[in-house]
């Protein structure tokens, strides 16, 4: 979930959005395919990880991801 600030009104926020460089998306998201394509599941997982910082495993295996750097893996 992406981090919001407040407004003058209760209801509405703003989101605080990351830019990103379209090629190295471009790249991000080739880079998924390729890993989803050979089924390689914990790869495809910490890739997420590496890309969404928000990204988080509940309820399963892949919840120790988020607890060790992805970076380490």
């Amino acid at each position: 979930r992406e981090n919001t600030k407040p407004t003058t009104h209760e209801k509405i926020r703003v989101a605080c959005v990351r830019e990103y460089d379209y090629f190295e998306a471009r790249a991000a998201v080739e880079e998924l395919e390729r890993l989803a394509r050979r089924v390689d599941v914990a790869a495809t997982v910490r890739l997420l990880k590496l890309t969404i910082p928000e990204y988080k495993s509940r309820n399963s295996a892949f919840e120790e991801f988020d607890r060790t750097p992805v970076a380490a893996q």
